[in-house]
């Protein structure tokens, strides 16, 4: 059946974020204990609307207008 919705971090802003620490670890000698865990500044929000009819969950269009990506249209 598959999953209805899911929210993910957005992998492509976790990779920027990857260069940044690396760059300021390897350029600008920070310490890696001085680093502080750091949260995602993006999230992706993925919904199968195929899923949703088969198992009677109406989606609205506002959420589905949120949505990074929407299957099953």
């Amino acid at each position: 059946m598959g999953l209805t919705l899911t929210v993910n971090p957005d992998v492509t802003q976790i990779g920027i974020q990857s260069a940044a620490l690396a760059r300021n670890i390897l350029l600008h000698g920070q310490k890696v204990s001085e680093i502080k865990v750091m949260e995602p500044l993006s999230t992706q929000l993925f919904l199968n609307l195929k899923t949703a009819e088969r198992i009677g969950l109406a989606i609205p269009q506002q959420a589905q207008n949120m949505a990074t990506t929407v299957l099953g249209q």
